[in-house]
């Protein structure tokens, strides 16, 4: 069973996680805010749900490593 569609925050720089919005297992709208870093926040392209989550809020966050991921299971 594969998703329809899914999303993974990868950061392409040294970041520290200042927020986090999200849970595992959560339900997320589209546009809404998942994770904000010293940069920004980073929110969802689409509906779906978090299925992996990997950061918490303090943590420093390696370029190029998924720390969440949101996928559209709506179709499964």
């Amino acid at each position: 069973v594969k998703a329809l569609r899914h999303f993974d925050v990868k950061l392409g720089v040294l970041s520290t996680a200042t927020e986090v919005y999200v849970e595992e297992g959560q339900n997320v709208r589209r546009n809404e805010a998942l994770i904000r870093f010293e940069g920004g926040t980073i929110r969802t392209p689409f509906a779906g749900t978090v299925t992996q989550l990997d950061v918490s809020p303090g943590e420093t966050v390696v370029p190029q490593i998924s720390v969440l991921r949101v996928e559209d299971l709506s179709q499964i």
